[in-house]
């Protein structure tokens, strides 16, 4: 039996054991058998107190720690002034200039950008497309109509 201890304990531990007298060998293997004990009802209390996890009609505090610790007033009121600060909107007042070529004010034709992955040696731009509106930033064309006359497959 004894012989089954030491070799459950780690190698230091062991080693510690077999360098001392063969005589008090007996007496470490016995002090480490009831630490071990004592660990083991530790952790079968511990089992026995904790609350099961399926018990309805449990109040909070059985699961969290209620804070013990006073606050002073002033402290919570500063506290509850901070909660409610919002950040303030700031307005922008300067914009960022759209640049816009002179000839794009006046063009009736535009290429449209591809933005999707593209086939090897595909074009980047297609078109060109009737201009039908103009905004300060936008030219709306017709879609999916080619000046050619033919209808755009994709």
């Amino acid at each position: 039996m004894a012989d089954k201890i030491v070799e459950m304990q780690p190698k230091g531990e062991q080693l510690a054991i077999v360098q001392k007298d063969s005589s008090d060998v007996e007496k470490h293997l016995a002090k480490i058998t009831s630490l071990g004990n004592q660990i083991a009802s530790m952790r079968m209390e511990r089992r026995s107190r904790s609350p099961k996890p399926f018990q309805k009609n449990r109040s909070r505090s059985e699961f969290f720690d209620l804070p013990t610790t006073e606050i002073d007033p002033e402290t919570f009121v500063t506290r509850s002034l901070l909660e409610e600060l919002r950040p303030i909107t700031s307005k922008t007042t300067r914009r960022q200039k759209i640049f816009v070529h002179k000839d794009l004010r006046s063009c009736s034709h535009v290429f449209v950008r591809v933005n999707r992955v593209k086939k090897a040696l595909e074009p980047p731009y297609e078109g060109p497309y009737p201009v039908l509106g103009r905004s300060e930033k936008y030219c709306e064309g017709q879609e999916y109509k080619h000046i050619s006359g033919y209808a755009k497959t994709s």
